[in-house]
């Protein structure tokens, strides 16, 4: 009995020894910086798109652990090491961080590097980097990596066409398993594009699936079912919507290392082609030259750039066309390139002769040539034109028709647009715009349409007013005796905006009313405004009618003789026509 007391206290003092010196065995262990299993709780990945990977289940994280513990140091970097691939490794140990790593990965296991938070770099053995690699750490190594977005050419511009979700994409990992990519694909509900008979529907991807299936929907009504390689546009003579539904395939095969399907639903406006008329290929010094797109709805954006004038220009809306002015500077001449840009794309050519106005002296009072002619004054007033250069132009057209003469009394032009101007036989310059002859006190109308840009006292020109009638046109009235309107107002064709006066520089008879126009910050000659109306093209240029041949049964023999081959024949090679397919 004594004995079995004393064996059990021997027992018990030895448990209570133990125990103690277990947990400060655990404790030091547990606290130690080796990676294992069992002292590891928790690693975090995070890929080189920043998609975070927690992993909390030993059998996920240990081929981190082991590609760590495994690895050997490196003394020299490769020259190679794919910085901009690196994946973020962080381990931690019940909740505390523990250790963080950089992992420089590549789909060869044998360029595979990892970085301590030392700086030092370490060789991940072959073995452990595939094992690393069939993880969805490698995901972002992949060019294929997630579904793809597909995209159609829209004029100058090819705009994104996405996937719908629920699309499906496998990655070939180094396991020689398929997987399921963890990066996130771009989608959208739908798409929406614009298509006409001169623009088919075109769409292209990258990588091109192996196979594409459409369903076309005029509303409910379905028009095509098939291959989108089969499909045939609709001739339709009005504005239409219609929706498809392409279903694309990448099939697995040997020499890819993805597959996938996804749905792409798509808008389709469909559109009557726009085409392009210009109001002359010829053009002088000072002149005005209209562009018309012909079929082009609000939506469509286009716009013109002139590289020989610096000038650029948005269309405006006018009815159902759109419509652009192309000043010509007074001092071009020569070849004036226009270039269409935008949703459509055109290029025209316009020779410019030089325009001669010849010149005229008109006479001043000695006292006033300080007051308007000094290098301050200059000076002012090239300010107060810049600034009203400066101000946004409406972006609608607000004229209406051609414009009228401001001087009721008349259009008699006293001195006319680029002609030389000398002021006591010296001080001269070039005028750029006309002065019309007006009785001081006469009213002075509106040309047109439009909003009141400024008003006020500007050195020579006096009492000045300028309207802005959209699309970057202005007009510019000047030497006022008073003004009418205020800056701000609209007014109409034919208003009332002031009275004629000679304020500002006043000469000897025959400046009178001083009239001018600009677009841009290009002044052109205003008297182009009063047939304006009629310098915008109304009619589209006739559409290129393909002959029917079937008339033609006989040719000649000898085909070598131009002359001998049908008219028709003869317009189809001359113009160049051919019947193109385009393929998905």
């Amino acid at each position: 009995m004594n004995n079995s007391k004393k064996t059990l206290r021997l027992v018990l003092s030895f448990l209570i020894l133990l125990i103690p010196t277990y947990l400060t065995i655990y404790n030091i262990y547990n606290m130690s910086d080796d990676l294992s299993s069992e002292n590891v709780t928790q690693v975090v990945v995070t890929g080189a798109n920043g998609t975070e990977m927690v992993y909390e289940k030993p059998a996920d994280f240990r081929p981190f652990i082991k590609a760590v513990n495994d690895a050997r140091i490196l003394e020299v970097a490769p020259s190679n090491l794919a910085y901009d691939r690196s994946a973020g490794l962080t381990v931690f140990k019940v909740g505390e961080r523990m250790s963080e790593y950089d992992l420089f990965l590549d789909l060869n296991p044998d360029l595979c590097v990892v970085r301590d938070s030392e700086g030092t770099l370490f060789y991940i053995q072959p073995e452990d980097a595939s094992v690393l690699l069939s993880t969805p750490v490698s995901d972002t190594l992949f060019e294929y990596n997630r579904v793809p977005i597909a995209g159609s050419p829209q004029g100058s511009e090819n705009i994104a066409v996405y996937p719908a979700e629920g699309g499906v994409w496998k990655l070939l990992k180094p396991d020689g398993e398929f997987h399921d990519t963890k990066i996130e694909s771009i989608t959208t509900e739908t798409n929406e594009i614009k298509i006409s008979q001169n623009r088919p529907f075109t769409i292209y991807f990258d990588p091109e699936p192996d196979i594409v299936m459409a369903e076309v929907f005029d509303d409910k009504e379905r028009l095509y079912t098939g291959l989108l390689s089969q499909f045939n546009l609709l001739d339709y003579d009005s504005t239409k919507e219609l929706s498809f539904i392409l279903t694309a395939e990448w099939r697995e095969s040997e020499d890819k290392n993805y597959y996938g399907e996804a749905v792409y639903n798509i808008t389709a406006i469909y559109e009557i082609p726009v085409n392009f008329s210009i109001s002359d290929h010829q053009a002088e010094s000072g002149g005005l030259i209209a562009v018309t797109a012909f079929n082009a709805v609000e939506r469509e954006r286009l716009s013109l750039y002139c590289p020989d004038i610096e000038y650029r220009a948005d269309f405006v809306q006018d009815g159902a066309n759109k419509i652009a002015l192309v000043p010509v500077n007074h001092e071009f001449t020569g070849v004036l390139s226009i270039e269409i840009e935008g949703d459509y794309t055109e290029h025209f050519e316009v020779t410019v002769e030089p325009k001669t106005a010849g010149s005229k002296n008109v006479g001043a009072a000695d006292e006033n040539l300080t007051v308007h002619l000094s290098a301050n004054a200059k000076s002012e007033r090239e300010n107060i034109y810049n600034g009203i250069f400066a101000e946004t132009s409406n972006a609608q057209k607000l004229w209406n028709d051609n414009f009228i003469s401001p001087s009721p009394s008349g259009e008699n032009i006293t001195i006319d647009f680029g002609a030389g101007v000398t002021i006591n036989m010296g001080n001269g310059y070039t005028n750029r715009g006309i002065n019309l002859e007006i009785d001081t006190g006469s009213a002075v109308l509106a040309g047109n349409a439009g909003s009141v840009v400024f008003t006020g006292r500007v050195p020579f020109d006096g009492n000045l007013i300028v309207i802005d009638h959209g699309a970057g046109l202005l007009t510019w009235y000047a030497h006022l005796e008073s003004i009418t309107v205020q800056t701000g107002e609209t007014v109409a064709s034919g208003q009332q905006i002031g009275v004629a006066g000679r304020s500002g520089m006043p000469t000897s008879p025959g400046f009178g009313l001083y009239f001018a126009a600009s677009l841009g910050n290009i002044f052109i000659n205003p008297v182009n405004l009063f047939e304006l109306d009629d310098i915008i093209v109304k009619t589209p240029v006739s559409a290129v009618v393909i002959p029917d041949l079937s008339d033609f049964n006989e040719l000649p023999d000898d085909l070598s003789d131009e002359s001998a081959l049908p008219e028709a024949a003869d317009e189809l090679r001359t113009n160049n026509i051919y019947t193109v397919k385009i393929l998905y």
